[in-house]
């Protein structure tokens, strides 16, 4: 556009300087024959030629002039974002969004991006308990009635005399909604005059999950929270019992639960980083309660913690 305007402006200039050069003459058109031949003899009477007079105009430079130049395209661009989003596949939470685009006003959507941080790879699927089916299960063995989905449950009974020990893998949900898988062992009660109770050492009862080690790693993060509702605390009493995890028989954390500050309360484990260089393409996870030693209860005492 600049460009035009300069040479439109040259070419003005440069007819106003030819024109210029006859304005001193009377006549705007003179023959160059006549004009020697007069200045040759001063007396003999100067005759123009027999040729039209011809009218000249020109535009004056500062007559403005309207229209539509090489017109530009304009395009406006713009961009909306979700923020930060945490997205979980395993149970399809906000995995999606809609972004709204302003039709009414031609925009059009051209491109979407996604941007990932802190991704990470849930190997034990469902571990929030979401889904399946509640309820409780006597003796878990494998096959169950109530479960969350992707997870099954057995037990190990070292009773001397079943079933006087009593193991039960629920599935539970509380007051808030919140859903969570539980263990429990009845001790035997060895001696009703005095009110004893025996939890034997070896007794398990275990939730598990065969999970696929894909893509492959030997480092993973164990993260999850508990609650310890009912059991003693303390050491005045005979015999200990866990809270373990485990990868194909592998202890990967433990907890002894009678010395934790007290019951009632849910416990975050925090990140617990764990390297295993011996797993496979797929392990057996498994998580919950291990008598460890037997354990000798008296049914009269509270085992607070706080004698």
């Amino acid at each position: 556009m600049r460009g035009k305007k300069t040479l439109l402006v040259v070419g003005m200039l440069f007819l106003m300087l030819l024109v210029s050069i006859p304005n001193s003459l009377t006549s705007p058109f003179i023959n160059s024959e006549s004009a020697i031949h007069n200045s040759r003899s001063d007396a003999r009477e100067f005759n123009s030629p027999s040729v039209p007079l011809q009218e000249t105009s020109f535009k004056n430079a500062d007559d403005s002039v309207s229209g539509v130049l090489d017109p530009v395209t304009v395009e406006q661009f713009g961009y909306a974002s979700s923020g930060n989003r945490n997205v979980r596949t395993d149970t399809d939470t906000l995995t999606q969004y809609d972004f709204e685009i302003d039709e009414a006003h031609n925009w059009l959507a051209s491109k979407a991006e996604v941007s990932l941080q802190n991704l990470t790879t849930l190997y034990a699927l469902n571990g929030t308990f979401e889904s399946g089916s509640l309820g409780s299960n006597m003796y878990p063995n494998g096959t169950l009635d109530s479960y969350p989905n992707g997870w099954g449950a057995d037990s190990t009974n070292t009773a001397p005399s079943s079933p006087n020990q009593v193991q039960f893998a629920n599935y539970e949900e509380s007051y808030d909604g919140r859903k969570y898988i539980s263990v429990e062992n009845q001790g035997d009660h060895d001696h009703p005059s005095k009110d004893l109770y025996l939890h034997y050492a070896g007794t398990s009862i275990l939730w598990n999950q065969s999970i696929s080690i894909t893509p492959y790693s030997e480092d993973f993060v164990l993260s999850f929270e508990y609650i310890y509702v009912r059991g003693p605390l303390g050491t005045g009493f005979p015999g200990d019992c866990s809270l373990v995890v485990y990868a194909d028989g592998f202890e990967l954390w433990s907890v002894s639960l009678p010395s934790i500050s007290n019951r009632g309360s849910w416990i975050s484990t925090g990140l617990i980083p764990i390297n295993i260089a011996t797993l496979g393409d797929s392990a057996r996870f498994e998580i919950g309660l291990v008598i460890d030693q037997t354990l000798d209860l008296n049914g009269e005492q509270d085992y607070d913690g706080d004698s």
